[in-house]
């Protein structure tokens, strides 16, 4: 049996007469008695293994905290952060714009984000998350905006009941 050739050179043997040699499209047929492992590792390389032996359920969970304090966002990442969750953070609704593509376990929404409210986010992320669990904080809003989120979902009082707060994502988080 011939030699494996080294992660990332698959080639061919050196035709005769000092031609390049031809690269191969496939792996040969004689290969195939070695473990699906071992092939993958002397032709990709051992990161190209590891990429395969990933669980993807066993990556943390995602939550999405929208508020426009600076102060309040990131005292909640660095919260959640330490209690084994990923966290992506907007300060802004038109932030939140851009994450409405990604998968939450849950977001907080602050109800008041200056170029929007939480609502309208919670709204949005739904699109492609229908299910997604959503709750809102706020320091004051409006009656209406209020009525609107508690149809959503929690409305916690800011900042006397971030604690609740926390503890909301993570009892949806963490399921």
């Amino acid at each position: 049996m011939s030699a494996l050739p080294e992660p990332g050179r698959i080639e061919s043997p050196e035709p005769a007469g000092g031609a390049p040699p031809a690269r191969l499209r496939e792996i040969p047929y004689n290969y195939t008695s070695l473990a699906d492992r071992e092939i993958v590792i002397r032709l990709l390389g051992e990161p190209a293994w590891g990429l395969l032996e990933e669980d993807p359920l066993s990556t943390p969970p995602i939550v999405y905290i929208a508020d426009d304090s600076d102060v309040i966002r990131s005292a909640l990442a660095r919260r959640l952060t330490a209690d084994g969750l990923v966290v992506h953070a907007g300060g802004s609704a038109a932030d939140s714009r851009s994450m409405t593509i990604r998968l939450f376990a849950c977001a907080l929404l602050d109800l008041d984000l200056g170029d929007g409210d939480g609502v309208d986010v919670a709204d949005l992320l739904r699109v492609h998350q229908p299910d997604l669990p959503v709750a809102f904080f706020s320091g004051g809003a409006a009656a209406s905006v209020m009525a609107r989120a508690r149809e959503l979902g929690p409305v916690f009082k800011k900042p006397d009941e971030l604690e609740d707060a926390v503890a909301w994502v993570k009892s949806r988080a963490l399921r």
